[in-house]
């Protein structure tokens, strides 16, 4: 599993990554996009996960 680096929990920033997510699951349906938020100002994080072939192309593409 990659876990990205917290985003500022703001609304723009979450339509950003949602907006992300749509764009890889078009092309990428092999991995699952989980969004995290959390209540209060608890930084957003991203997680991408896929099968264990995939880990290097998920380090590749988000520098895990």
């Amino acid at each position: 599993m990659f876990r990205s680096r917290p985003f500022a929990a703001k609304q723009d920033i979450l339509l950003k990554l949602a907006e992300l997510v749509r764009l890889e699951h078009e092309c990428c349906r092999f991995l699952t996009f989980k969004i995290v938020v959390e209540a209060g100002v608890i930084p957003i994080q991203l997680e991408v996960t896929g099968s264990p072939e995939s880990r290097d192309m998920i380090a590749d593409f988000f520098g895990a």
